[in-house]
């Protein structure tokens, strides 16, 4: 008799984990099944580390069978980055929708330079170059977040600053090579002009 009134209790029990479960955030959305399993470790690890923070952050992924990847289907909701994927064929296409209170964050020129400066990875067909340029992306927004909300580094996520600098002020980078090219300019039109006058 006592293990048939356990019934109720057990079935209650069974049935509140299966909404918990179904209640776990989804934080990667891999429609195109293009993503590496250490890509979605990767988000799923930082996003389950971002849930315990007093203001939990959300770094989504998700990838569709479209190239044109519009705003109108891509709204984060508040404190959430989405990074999204299109692929149609051999193409792809890579945009990060950013929620209002993230923009002054992750803001619009900070996410061109960042696909910028992984353009050639985030196109490529092999699968591996294309996760290894999507994952740089999701660290490099996890970087910023942690850096705005003063987060201990992440060691599993967040880039160097050099790295970051990088992304941040391209020109840096070719400055240097810019002033050796007028440099070299400028010595070979001296001694262009000197041979011109001992001619």
């Amino acid at each position: 008799m006592s293990k048939i009134k356990k019934w109720p209790l057990s079935l209650a029990m069974v049935a509140l984990w299966l909404l918990l479960s179904g209640a776990t955030p989804s934080f990667v959305q891999d429609e195109a099944q293009i993503l590496t399993p250490a890509t979605r470790l990767l988000i799923q690890e930082k996003n389950e580390r971002y849930q315990k923070r007093h203001e939990p952050v959300r770094l989504i992924v998700k990838t569709v069978h479209r190239l044109t990847l519009k705003a109108s289907k891509f709204k984060p909701a508040a404190k959430t980055v989405i990074i999204a994927v299109g692929q149609k064929g051999k193409k792809r296409n890579v945009r990060l929708f950013v929620s209002s209170d993230l923009k002054r964050i992750l803001t619009p020129t900070f996410c061109d330079a960042l696909i910028q400066s992984k353009v050639t990875a985030l196109r490529s067909q092999d699968r591996t170059t294309f996760n290894d340029g999507l994952k740089f992306v999701f660290k490099a927004c996890a970087t910023k977040i942690d850096q705005a909300y003063s987060y201990p580094k992440d060691r599993q996520t967040d880039l160097d600053t050099d790295t970051m600098s990088q992304i941040e002020h391209p020109r840096r980078v070719t400055l240097p090579m810019a002033l050796l090219i007028g440099v070299l300019v400028m010595v070979l039109l001296g001694w262009l002009k000197k041979q011109r006058q001992k001619g």
